[in-house]
């Protein structure tokens, strides 16, 4: 950093965001580099308590919030932008040098979108929502693979899994001797299936006792349709309501809104 860069204050801070390595670039309210810098993850938070308070920007991405949140204590306003608002200003080589500079521009736009940033809470709701939706696809998967391996000894079952349980339970009884890989394998099966499913149900659990305590999941479930999951799955991924200019760009949020393309004066609606 030379003299002339250290004379200016940085109004807005890119940071891209790493495991390890945090790459920073400042820039004055003209755009100009005011400093580049590389923290590691010890050190990043304790360069930023002693910089001049400023927009700290970053991409939206693991830890992003929790950055934001730690920053917003010294002083710092966070801006979380999503990544596909910062590639067009990655110029020349992608590096974290150049993630660091389009942050910061991208940041400096005026009409650039940021990302709400969540709470503790918030958070911790939005990760029992996908682990219970990661536990339900491997429930899937597992089932599926059930059904297939047993179907190779010429045993088919009707669909839905009491049928399929109903199945592995006479297999098991009626085919150890006869078959007893297959019963093995299944009843492997079913010891990963049980356990899956004391998983979800603790994170069904979770869910429901934040419904019941959260005023404004409350509110929610008041709409028709609105249940427990539906309703804390709004709340922590939008927290409050206000954020949002009106009803359209909510559900635009949400991809409820069909894409538009438009060129010459037209303007096509497209697909979801």
């Amino acid at each position: 950093m030379n003299k002339n860069q250290m004379s200016k204050v940085a109004t807005i801070i890119g940071v891209d965001l790493s495991k390890h390595s945090f790459q920073l670039h400042g820039i004055d309210q003209h755009a100009n580099c005011t400093f580049k810098k590389t923290c590691s993850r010890d050190n990043v938070f304790t360069f930023l308590a002693n910089t001049p308070k400023a927009t700290i920007a970053m991409e939206a991405c693991s830890g992003a919030h929790h950055f934001a949140r730690t920053i917003t204590e010294m002083g710092h306003q966070p801006k979380i932008i999503a990544p596909q608002f910062v590639k067009p200003f990655v110029t020349g080589n992608k590096n974290d040098k150049a993630d660091a500079r389009a942050i910061a521009i991208a940041a400096s736009l005026p009409d650039t979108r940021s990302v709400i940033m969540k709470s503790e809470r918030q958070q911790e709701m939005c990760l029992t929502h996908t682990t219970r939706d990661a536990l339900i696809r491997n429930q899937t998967k597992l089932r599926n693979s059930m059904r297939a391996i047993i179907s190779e000894f010429g045993v088919v079952c009707k669909k839905g899994w009491a049928s399929l349980r109903h199945m592995a339970t006479n297999i098991s009884h009626e085919h150890r001797q006869k078959y007893p890989v297959l019963v093995s394998l299944v009843e492997q099966y079913m010891q990963l299936l049980d356990g899956l499913e004391l998983s979800i149900s603790a994170c069904e659990t979770s869910i429901h006792e934040w419904c019941r305590t959260d005023p404004q999941c409350k509110l929610l479930l008041t709409l028709p349709g609105i249940g427990p999951i539906t309703a804390t799955a709004i709340v922590a991924h939008i927290g409050q309501a206000h954020s949002f200019k009106n009803g359209r760009h909510m559900a635009a949020y949400f991809g409820l809104v069909p894409k538009h393309t438009g060129t010459g004066g037209v303007t096509r609606m497209g697909s979801i």
